[in-house]
């Protein structure tokens, strides 16, 4: 039968529940109303029962997984993208792996996603966050680091059926051309940074400077690295 438990979550919506038309127990997060989360049971029992007695044709995959828990889905998201995400099969690298976790917990909390029927019509909630981010002084590139992040999932909602159609594909692209410009330092620039630096950092800087090798890769050297 369906109901509504008494109290709200931390973000004011109440969690209802419904008999689906295999007589399983479905739970879902509703409004911040009682009476229109129990409504909303109401119908979704209703709607199933017929589906169930052949009155109205079974939803579409999709449709079954608009209550599944965002975070739940999330959670299965990461944990193929750390097995094989990756081109070739490959696992993410340890960064994009992290980046992809915080940027999806960012859009959890901005969007107040709880379960993937959430995501439905989100569009002009996800560019009004993004607007925000650009006038904090995020650069184009970052912005399009939070944008690929949620893409990608709502991507791989849809090739596995978890959403009928990607509610992002009309996303704009921002500008990422790059707002300042490297360059490698010169000679003169090296000679003098090593007279500067104190003497315990001087063979590490060279050793960078001769092998091109990142922060990271000099910090992962080891004794076995050495020829």
């Amino acid at each position: 039968m369906a109901g509504v438990r008494k109290k709200p979550n931390t973000k004011g919506k109440y969690q209802g529940w419904y008999m689906d038309q295999y007589g399983k127990q479905k739970f879902f997060w509703g409004s911040k109303s009682s009476k229109v989360t129990k409504a909303m049971a109401e119908s979704l029992e209703t709607e199933h029962r017929q589906v169930r007695l052949g009155y109205r044709p079974a939803p579409s995959p999709a449709a079954k997984h608009q209550t599944d828990l965002f975070d739940k889905v999330k959670d299965e998201y990461l944990a193929w993208g750390e097995a094989q995400g990756g081109r070739g099969g490959r696992p993410w690298g340890g960064t994009h792996a992290r980046n992809r976790r915080l940027h999806l917990a960012w859009w959890s909390e901005r969007l107040g996603l709880q379960t993937l029927a959430d995501l439905t019509n989100i569009l002009a909630r996800v560019e009004a966050a993004l607007r925000e981010l650009q006038k904090l002084g995020r650069t184009g590139k970052t912005i399009s680091h939070y944008v690929e992040a949620l893409s990608a999932f709502c991507d791989w909602c849809v090739d596995r059926g978890y959403l009928a159609d990607d509610p992002l594909k009309a996303l704009a692209h921002f500008d990422t051309t790059p707002q300042t410009f490297r360059r490698a330092m010169t000679v003169d620039e090296v000679s003098r940074l090593l007279d500067a630096c104190a003497s315990h950092r001087k063979l590490l800087l060279e050793t960078a400077f001769l092998s091109g090798l990142r922060a990271s890769e000099l910090r992962n050297l080891s004794v076995n690295d050495l020829d």
